[in-house]
């Protein structure tokens, strides 16, 4: 290792999910601001910390995220390019070095399509950036579908929501709900292949995060990558464990430890207790009958302003759709869009055309092999061509500035959520699989070909979907259980940073 890596920079990119904006993940990156970057003053430390830079594209806000997941992870492409050249142009003594990407909601979905371009197609710019953390918050990996044991859940409710939830969000909610496709597979199936299940297995590490309860939106199976789901099979009254051995349990901000459920600890017989009829549950019911009176003239505003987004979206996207039902590819034209090919001459400046010219020339992608990973693989793919250094690859080695009690904790929770999905786990044997279609299945076996995190969260609040990142800003409202899996997602990431750094120095 150098003397002096104050040079080197790790660019933490942070992608915003459905109807948001960049300002979504403002509470992770102030909490993960706090959480790294940890030195003590010296001169000796700061030169070999790592500085940590944070990047949130700004493309895709609003109607914008109806547009579908290509069209969105193109124009974050090429903002998140642009903003890579634009660094080291500006900062010629500094260099990005390791980059982290974080996709919350249908940000995770994108962000999987962005890896698989920036490690293919823009090698150019990426191929000396060491891909480091992956992360998901509450992301519908394997897309949407309700599920329920009742019957007017079943036959009625759910149903609505899936013909409203795919009609109503432009491209992104047929592609969320794994809709038609035409002759071409469905996003999210091709997203679990190819170029993108090999750019995710260059990550060092990979991480989901999925909401146990209060997440309308996302169910916990599809943000876990996993065909079982305890919290619809038991109408979620079944009565939870909460992991007892959390590192670092004295330096959290938040009023509460972060609550991971243990998934092994949970008993189909053994039901949540009932609560008493309280002041609290009796304001609880008040603002139910409140909000329930507000949804009804809320609700119509909603649908309108949906479907306009869904009309605009599919104005604004006529050219780009024709081209991919003609079959014609665009990688080209990124490339060029963002100077790591032959300029043409000339581009309008709205992304829209300039990734959807209508000349064509030839793909200079070549499709990796689908390889046949094994299922708990933590070792990245490398391609021939590639000379990364794998000797870094082993996430639990016992180093850290965190005391050794706190480092062995570490390891043992990571191990045990790492292989929380095996077969011989007991919650796994205890419950039913999800009734899934093939399409389903397919990107199931194929994202399991990989190692993941998995991370079961509990956040107590009305909206866990907004919760788990504080989507609404860190104040005196914040959910507490919120800001505690906040701030664990930092620790841990933290603890990979530290484990890298100190393994390097050696």
């Amino acid at each position: 290792m150098t003397a002096n890596t104050t040079n080197k920079k790790h660019l933490v990119v942070l992608i915003h999910g459905l109807w948001g904006s960049h300002k979504h993940m403002k509470s992770m990156q102030q909490v993960w601001h706090e959480k790294f970057d940890h030195t003590d003053g010296t001169e000796k430390d700061k030169s070999q910390v790592e500085e940590t830079i944070f990047f949130a594209p700004r493309q895709n806000a609003l109607f914008k995220t109806f547009d579908g997941i290509e069209i969105i992870g193109y124009r974050t492409l090429i903002e998140l390019c642009h903003f890579i050249k634009t660094f080291h142009t500006n900062n010629k003594d500094a260099k990005i070095t390791k980059i982290s990407v974080v996709g919350y909601s249908l940000g995770g979905l994108v962000a999987r399509f962005v890896i698989g371009k920036c490690f293919t197609d823009c090698l150019e710019i990426f191929k000396d950036i060491h891909p480091f953390v992956f992360m998901t918050v509450a992301s519908p990996h394997l897309g949407i579908q309700f599920y329920s044991n009742s019957f007017f859940s079943s036959y009625i409710l759910n149903p609505i929501k899936n013909f409203l939830g795919s009609t109503l969000l432009g491209t992104s909610g047929r592609e969320l709900f794994i809709m038609g496709g035409g002759s071409k597979e469905p996003i999210l199936v091709r997203l679990s292949k190819g170029e993108y299940l090999y750019a995710l297995s260059l990550f060092k590490h990979r991480i989901v995060m999925a909401n146990v309860k209060n997440d309308r939106t996302v169910a916990f199976y599809t943000a876990f990558i996993s065909d079982k789901d305890p919290f619809i099979e038991t109408d979620n009254k079944i009565k939870y464990f909460f992991e007892q051995n959390i590192p670092e349990e004295d330096s959290y901000k938040a009023q509460i430890l972060p609550r991971i459920v243990d998934l092994n600890k949970l008993d189909v017989n053994e039901r949540a207790p009932t609560r008493k009829v309280t002041t609290s549950t009796r304001r609880y019911i008040i603002w139910t009958v409140i909000l329930t009176i507000a949804f009804l003239i809320i609700l119509p505003i909603a649908l309108i302003l949906n479907i306009c987004g869904s009309i605009y979206s599919y104005a604004a996207t006529v050219k780009y759709r024709k081209m991919i039902k003609q079959e014609r590819r665009i990688p080209v034209y990124v490339q060029e869009k963002i100077g790591i090919s032959n300029k043409v001459n000339e581009f309008v400046s709205d992304t829209y055309d300039s990734i959807m010219s209508k000349n064509t020339k030839q793909d200079p992608y070549v499709n990796a092999n689908d390889q046949d990973l094994s299922p708990h693989t933590s070792r990245k793919m490398t391609s021939s061509g590639d000379t990364r250094d794998d000797s870094l690859d082993n996430s639990f080695e016992n180093n850290s500035i965190t005391t050794s009690s706190d480092t062995k904790m570490w390891d043992k929770l990571i191990y045990k959520y790492s292989h929380i999905m095996d077969l011989n786990e007991k919650w796994v044997q205890t419950f039913h699989s999800l009734p899934f279609d093939q399409n389903r299945q397919t990107i199931l076996q194929n994202l399991s070909k990989l190692e993941w995190i998995r991370l079961p969260i509990y956040v107590k609040f009305f909206n866990a979907h907004g919760a788990i990142i504080a989507r609404s800003g860190v104040n005196e409202k914040t959910a507490q259980t919120g800001l505690a899996a906040l701030e664990f997602s930092g620790k841990l990431t933290e603890h990979f940073l530290d484990t890298e750094h100190y393994t390097d120095i050696r």
